[in-house]
């Protein structure tokens, strides 16, 4: 399992699994998913999601990189994986935040098992977005609280 997920990773642009939608529509308690950012499913258990909104200050950066957390994070409930966990290669210059991978976890002890010349984020701990993310995210897609 381990050896494939290195060689799906290895991969990312070249092996997208299907066109269908990843995300709902309406996931967004303001505004329709495809208008802010794209996700497109890369392995059972990776996904690449493309902003669609570009920050123009340090503000909307932290803005997007909330909408991008709240939107790993309802993905990740919805699938049924425990947490999630966001990277870019490690050799990418800016405007690459703007295109990040996302692989679901299912504790957050699978961090160690991913590629080390990628930039992963500490597994995220959903109970503590949540807060963010009523904010963010219509309620059908609010994963439980504390």
């Amino acid at each position: 399992m381990k050896r494939r997920l290195l060689v799906a990773i290895a991969t990312f642009p070249l092996t997208a699994l299907s066109q269908e939608r990843v995300l709902p529509e309406d996931l967004f308690a303001r505004g329709r998913t495809d208008d802010m950012l794209v996700a497109t499913q890369l392995t059972e258990n990776s996904y690449e999601f493309t902003l669609r909104i570009e920050a123009t200050d340090a503000q909307s950066a932290l803005l997007l990189h909330i909408v991008s957390s709240c939107a790993a994070s309802a993905l990740a409930h919805m699938r049924g994986y425990a947490s999630w966990t966001m990277g870019t290669p490690s050799g990418a210059v800016p405007p690459i935040r703007s295109v990040s991978t996302v692989v679901l976890l299912r504790s957050p002890a699978d961090v160690a098992s991913l590629p080390p010349d990628w930039k992963w984020l500490p597994s995220a701990n959903m109970r503590r977005l949540r807060s963010d993310c009523e904010l963010v995210l219509e309620p059908k897609y609010l994963w439980p609280g504390r």
